[in-house]
Order: C-alpha cells, then sequence, then structure tokens
C-alpha cells in the first residue's frame, strides 16, 4: 500500500504530543506536532487511489487501535521470533 504523506496510528492526543504506534509496530511512539511533516489524506491500494473517509480504511484504523492491547505482545513475540532466526543463520 502506497501513501501520500505519513502514515501514523494514533493513539492519544496529549497537551504537547501524540502518541502514536504504526500499522506494523508494537512499541508506543512519542511525536510532538513540530515533527509531523504531513497527514495521510488518500492512499493507493492496488492501483486505485481512496480517501480516509472510506469506510473500510476507517473500520482497519479503528480495529488496529482498538485491538493494540493484543496486537503489542503478538509483534512483540513476532520481532522476537526474528530476531532469534537471524542470529541462527549467522
Amino acid at each position: 500500500m502506497y501513501v501520500r504523506g505519513e502514515e501514523l496510528g494514533v493513539i492519544r492526543v496529549r497537551e504537547n504530543e501524540y502518541v502514536i504506534c504504526g500499522d506494523n509496530c508494537w512499541q508506543l511512539e512519542y511525536v510532538k506536532p513540530e515533527q509531523i511533516k504531513g497527514i495521510v489524506t488518500e492512499y493507493c491500494r492496488r492501483g486505485k487511489w481512496h480517501s480516509v473517509d472510506f469506510i473500510p480504511y476507517k473500520v482497519y484504523v479503528h480495529l488496529w487501535v482498538d485491538l493494540l492491547w493484543i496486537k503489542r505482545p503478538v509483534f512483540y513475540v513476532r520481532d522476537k521470533i526474528k530476531r532469534i532466526k537471524r542470529k541462527l543463520k549467522r
């Protein structure tokens, strides 16, 4: 999927920062407003451009944010397994 701008999974908005977690990440990041380079307004999937107001995209975003408590441990374990595999290949 190609995205125009930066794709951020905003978890929480605080007074001086945003708490985010990207699609393929398990760690939370803390971003100050001055660090933001762009905002996603549309994305391209399978050659077709969609607005972020596209209902399936909104569902996708909500699932990732609402199920973060499941996503984080699953992705953590996935990343640990990848790291072990890389070390064993050396």
